[in-house]
């Protein structure tokens, strides 16, 4: 159920924003670092937990190879979030992005929230 809400949220706030890319900018350039840093590591862990339950559910080399990123993202995620120094050159290559980047980020919500809605 939670998944389901989380799945919705996320496709409607990446439609939102990959109509109006200059708002996910304004609401990225604005937040504190460690709020960005928050942000950050909250996507990478539910990215990284999808891999690992979509692993569990296949067999053979992908199986395998997913089960391998997603633990590994989850090990990244926890250094960024304690290691501060790593999040302050992520949120100046924030900055300087422009807007397909920010297009590109929304296109992935969509994707990650379909994901979970499958789910």
């Amino acid at each position: 159920m939670l998944l389901n809400v989380l799945g919705w949220a996320w496709i409607i706030s990446g439609i939102v924003f990959s109509l109006r890319p200059g708002w996910l900018k304004d609401i990225l350039c604005k937040k504190d670092l460690a709020i960005i840093r928050n942000f950050i590591f909250i996507i990478s862990i539910i990215f990284s937990i999808l891999l690992v339950i979509y692993s569990f559910r296949m067999y053979g080399f992908w199986a395998r190879a997913l089960l391998i990123v997603g633990l590994a993202g989850l090990v990244e995620a926890f250094l960024f979030f304690y290691r501060g120094e790593l999040s302050k050159p992520v949120m100046n290559l924030l900055n300087q992005r422009g807007m397909s980047f920010y297009q590109v980020y929304s296109i992935c919500k969509i994707i990650l929230g379909a994901i979970m809605l499958s789910l």
